[in-house]
């Protein structure tokens, strides 16, 4: 990479610092809204603290950036910030790995990416990043948690567990792959325990039958609908041969049940014992079916088809994969029983189990109440105090935040919390008896409920207060990886229909447009610090340049697209910077020197200028959907079309090149804004390009008025 782009490459440190300080200067990133503009809110996914960022947030927060430099532009006030997901597993067992406390970690963490963030020239309000370790910040995920309890949203029961040995946690059903663990790939085991629930599946039923979020990706909700899964169908009891208990059985499709060679149970079912990762077994049970009598085996299956505690049938002459599992069960010289038959008719197998009284009308979901408490030490604590007489009893709203102790021990591999005396030992707020505090700590992925909240400001009563909220929500765009799909951007849904239900908040949809980020590969691979193949960003910056990576990762691909990192895209990106930097390196007039008005053109002048129009109007549209990709290409051809107007053949010439030459210019500040300041000030433009107004209309070809600070 080097040796192809060493020659050409000049070193823009001193432009991007000069640009830096002039944004900071005049404050206009800062989100204070100027009366009788629109507003414009824009909110990226924070990312984990664990470690550094790499290309992928790069993609993530330039995406961001460039809408908020264009919507600004465009005479918005906008509001564009970010935070930090600081608490949760990853944090904690990167902190461990390094010997170093987890508050310490993310700190440095946190201090190294607000540099880099500054450096890519994000133009986010600083003052209203937040991280999720803060007090301000989680005393309102704790007040949401207490939100739910208090209206029976979530509850308190034993409970199945996953259980990644390595990580010493519990894992809910959506970071279990495969039976493995989604962040170590150890493979998980079963465990019972005292659990914190949230009846998330009151809430998803409204998503199947209320309106979708207008402006998300269907390929969104379509996952999120599966995810759900909503099944009519029937519930069959089936008696266990030998013993007394039995085993229920859903089924959409009842006509299947004669030709059933098997009955599947999933890892958390009682019936289930330890089988290996990948592995199917009889179990040595036999179900009797209700309407013929005969013996059906049990099995026990690592697949992705069972949820929790499920049962389903196995019918390997209609399905290849349910053949697949009874030749690993039963071998390669396999055959289905003699007594299963052919499929029947679906009335007429309704209407005989019903009538044996051992099958009945049911609707199921592949959801599962949501398992949000984790035994780890670094979280949001359960704001929960457990008293023998009293039971569970919510801390007070007047004593929250519960704040996480700082002094425990480093290193444990188990929770520190549980054996933290301090923290402990309390009073019931019931009866003032001796209690202990809930030793649990939120689930990471509870943060985001009312991340797009921060619009307020969290030491307000309320950061739920309609009021002051109404200014800025909803978010215009939510910006996040693909890979939140089922976590973050569901929860989010769920979590705001609950609010809204609760009657905290009026919106349901509180995103108006959410943008869903591919996957940066190299390789063929995914780059993420997981996979252990990231490449540190400000490695980058510092070999590159910001303009340069930004343009690299813009001009890729579409931005729900997955690219694959290579030399190439580095290569083009300085390729335009250079023809850029040449074109204005010979402009014979400044921005100061244009007439208000251009002089009534022809010849190769009108030709420009029909150019320039069309090409504004284009990337205009190109900028309303995202499509920087497109932009990108579009800046190229423009530049190229400038470039030929190499030698003016007058003054008519000359102010025609100029006038094509800013338009080209603030079309491409968003994208590239270091290098659009530096030549912005070397033309003679007035104040910042980053505060100057879009060219608004087709004809560009006048002075652009002068530029206000934006706060």
């Amino acid at each position: 990479m080097q040796s192809r782009l060493g020659d050409a490459r000049r070193d823009h440190t001193a432009a991007e610092r000069g640009a830096q300080a002039k944004w900071r200067a005049a404050g206009i990133f800062e989100a204070d809204p100027l009366p009788g503009r629109p507003k414009w809110f824009i909110v990226e996914l924070p990312p984990f603290a664990s470690g550094s960022l790499h290309l992928g947030h790069l993609r993530n927060y330039t995406i961001g950036d460039v809408i908020a430099r264009f919507r600004r532009m465009t005479g918005h006030n906008v509001l564009y910030t970010t935070g930090f997901d600081a608490f949760g597993l990853p944090n904690e067992n990167a902190a461990r790995d390094s010997g170093s406390h987890p508050a310490l970690l993310v700190q440095r963490n946190i201090d190294k990416m607000l540099r880099v963030f500054s450096r890519l020239g994000l133009s986010h309000d600083r003052r209203r990043i937040l991280s999720d370790h803060e007090p301000r910040y989680y005393r309102w995920v704790q007040w949401m948690f207490l939100k739910l309890l208090g209206s029976g949203h979530i509850y308190r029961r034993k409970g199945l567990v996953n259980w990644c040995p390595k990580c010493r946690s519990t894992l809910a059903e959506n970071l279990v792959e495969n039976g493995r663990c989604w962040r170590c790939a150890s493979e998980v085991s079963i465990l019972e325990m005292d659990r914190w629930y949230v009846r998330e599946i009151d809430f998803a039923v409204s998503l199947l039958d209320g309106e979708d979020p207008p402006g998300w990706p269907k390929t969104v909700t379509s996952i999120h609908r599966d995810w759900i899964g909503r099944r009519d169908g029937l519930e069959v009891k089936l008696r266990l041969r030998d013993r007394d208990d039995e085993l229920t059985v859903f089924t959409s499709a009842p006509e299947t049940l004669p030709t059933a060679a098997f009955l599947a149970v999933g890892r958390l079912n009682p019936l289930a014992s330890t089988v290996p990762a990948g592995r199917h077994v009889d179990l040595g049970i036999e179900a009797i079916e209700p309407l013929t009598g005969r013996a059906i085996p049990v099995f026990q299956i690592r697949d992705e088809r069972i949820v929790e505690h499920d049962v389903v049938l196995g019918c390997p002459l209609g399905d290849s994969s349910d053949r697949e599992i009874w030749r690993q069960v039963r071998g390669h010289g396999w055959h289905l029983p003699a007594e299963a038959a052919a499929a029947g008719d679906r009335e007429d197998i309704t209407r005989r189990l019903m009538a044996t009284g051992a099958a009945a009308f049911a609707t199921r979901y592949r959801l599962r109440d949501w398992d949000i408490a984790r035994p780890r030490y670094w979280g949001t604590p359960v704001p929960i105090i457990h008293c023998e007489t009293c039971g569970p009893v919510p801390v007070p709203e007047n004593q929250l935040p519960v704040l996480l102790p700082r002094d425990i021990e480093v290193g444990r591999d188990d929770n520190p919390l549980a054996i933290t005396r301090s923290f402990i030992e309390t009073e019931c707020p019931h009866c003032g008896a001796a209690a202990r505090r809930d030793t649990d700590t939120i689930e990471t992925y509870a943060s985001p409920w009312w991340f797009y909240l921060i619009c307020n400001a969290p030491e307000v009563t309320s950061p739920f207060d309609a009021e002051t909220a109404s200014k800025w929500m909803p978010v215009d765009v939510m910006i996040g990886g693909a890979d939140q799909i089922r976590t973050c951007f569901f929860h989010l849904r769920t979590m705001a229909e609950a609010m809204t239900r609760l009657s905290i908040v009026d919106e349901r949809f509180p995103v108006k447009r959410l943008i869903t980020i591919g996957m940066v590969k190299q390789g063929g691979r995914k780059m993420s610090k997981s996979a252990a193949n990231a490449v540190d960003l400000e490695e980058l910056v510092d070999r590159h340049g910001a303009d340069v990576l930004r343009l690299a990762v813009l001009s890729s691909a579409a931005p729900d697209q997955d690219i694959n990192w290579n030399d190439d895209l580095l290569i083009r990106a300085l390729r335009f910077i250079r023809n850029l930097e040449r074109l204005f390196d010979r402009l014979p007039l400044g921005f100061r020197e244009l007439p208000s008005e251009s002089p009534i053109t022809t010849g190769r002048q009108a030709a420009l200028r029909k150019k320039v129009a069309a090409a504004q109007r284009k990337v205009t549209g190109m900028f309303e959907r995202c499509a920087f990709h497109l932009v990108f290409q579009e800046l190229v051809t423009l530049l190229d079309q400038i470039s030929r107007l190499a030698e003016p053949q007058g003054k008519d010439d000359e102010i025609a090149l100029a006038c094509a030459a800013r338009t080209l210019l603030l079309l491409s500040a968003p994208l590239a804004p270091h290098v659009g300041e530096q030549l912005w000030e070397q033309a003679g433009g007035d104040g910042l390009i980053a505060a100057a107004p879009w060219p608004a209309s087709p004809d560009q070809m006048q002075r652009p008025p002068v530029q206000q600070r934006a706060h």
